[in-house]
């Protein structure tokens, strides 16, 4: 897995409202700091959460689709 670690039950889909990246975390707040952005002198909470993940399966699925090995980025895919 990329985003997340092998056998995650749950995880928080995020778009960067600065970036319009989409990742995985494991966390579920209603909006983190982008990793892709977090390089900022003050990081701010850019991440906005689109929807809560659910089900090792299905966080397995996402975090694939989301891998650019995969979709060469295209996360639009989801």
């Amino acid at each position: 897995m990329n985003f997340v670690p092998d056998g995650t039950e749950e995880a928080g889909l995020y778009e960067c409202d600065v970036c319009k990246m989409r990742f995985l975390d494991v966390s579920t707040k209603k909006q983190i700091v982008c990793p892709y952005c977090d390089e900022e002198e003050e990081p701010k909470e850019n991440a906005v959460l689109l929807k809560v993940v659910k089900g090792e399966e299905q966080v397995r699925e996402y975090d694939i689709l989301l891998s650019p090995d995969f979709s060469g980025g295209g996360y639009q895919l989801i």
